[in-house]
């Protein structure tokens, strides 16, 4: 009977800590390099709303674009114009965002994002949402940081 006991009670533990790993798993944000993020993000099969990425050596940052649509901001690193190295962000990180790019004393920057999704008639595609932006100096300290809001819905009308 004791021993009944005890192998179920370390069964649940083992339980709970395979379940725990899983859990800290998903919400680790997936670290990706700029030039492979249209590649990632365009994988559907694979990607899922909502899912968190950073992402490192990103090219400067082009100028901001209100999109009235959606009542939120857009911005790319290049100039492919692809829907996967397409930054969208809030309103709220687009001001404080623009005020940094001005004084351009940066000399890189991390994007910290959420997947979404945005869907038309007849095409669906993801892109990233931007909920922070990390600016860096010439000897790699952190120079300032804009942060936003995470999306209000992960899936938004094209």
């Amino acid at each position: 009977m004791m021993k009944t006991k005890i192998i179920v009670i370390a069964l649940a533990c083992l339980l709970l800590g395979c379940l725990s790993t899983q859990a800290q798993r998903q919400t680790t944000p997936r670290t990706i390099e700029f030039a492979k993020l249209s590649d990632y993000v365009n994988d559907s099969d694979h990607r899922r709303d909502g899912e968190r990425l950073i992402v490192t050596d990103v090219p400067p940052i082009g100028p901001l674009t209100y999109e009235k649509r959606n009542k939120i901001y857009y911005f790319r690193s290049d100039e492919s114009g692809d829907v996967g190295s397409t930054f969208h962000t809030s309103p709220a990180l687009a001001k404080s965002l623009r005020q940094h790019l001005k004084l351009g004393d940066y000399l890189s920057v991390l994007i910290y994002c959420t997947l979404v999704q945005f869907v038309g008639d007849q095409d669906v595609y993801r892109s990233p949402f931007v909920t922070k932006v990390e600016g860096f100096d010439g000897h790699g300290r952190l120079a300032w940081t804009a942060v936003g809001p995470q999306p209000a819905k992960l899936k938004m009308p094209q």
